[in-house]
């Protein structure tokens, strides 16, 4: 019978696997929902399971790059349509941010009655193509922004890493 690896062990091998994907070590990962507008997807060449919902993944923090990766994923009722119609399963998604000429995280303010505060959950990312288009997209952490900031080194809202 084969033993239950441990929760280190398989932390070990998910790094390495997505060290060898992303070729550089991989630091931390983040879960996270990335959230835009469709033509921001397009962009970015990501396809979100449900366009209301965002793309759920998963931010990899290595040591010199930074990357977006969703596994492929379909709801039972979708994958029994794919099925039947002999249609091609889900594919994983990455975007590196290294395809981008520039680009800047930011903690994102809201507006209240008394001020502004921080959202505790949601990170904003600007970012500039190589054509020189302008791209704003989000974050939906699971952790707080905050702590999620200060492992990706942005420690005021307007730095860039």
């Amino acid at each position: 019978m084969k033993e239950r690896q441990s929760d280190a062990q398989l932390r070990r091998e998910f790094f390495t696997e997505m060290g060898e994907r992303f070729g550089d070590e991989v630091l931390s990962v983040e879960m996270v929902c990335l959230e835009a507008d469709n033509d921001v997807f397009a962009a970015l060449e990501l396809k979100p399971v449900q366009k209301e919902i965002g793309l759920w993944g998963l931010l990899v923090l290595c040591k010199k790059s930074l990357h977006f990766y969703a596994h492929p994923t379909e709801s039972p009722l979708l994958g029994l349509f794919r099925a039947a119609s002999n249609r091609k399963p889900p594919a994983e998604q990455t975007l590196s941010f290294n395809t981008f000429t520039n680009f800047n995280i930011r903690s994102v303010e809201k507006k209240t009655l008394f001020g502004t505060s921080r959202e505790k959950y949601l990170i904003a990312v600007d970012a500039e193509l190589s054509a020189g288009e302008s791209l704003s997209f989000y974050f939906r952490t699971q952790n707080k922004a905050a702590a999620v900031l200060e492992k990706l080194g942005v420690f005021e809202p307007a730095s860039g890493i």
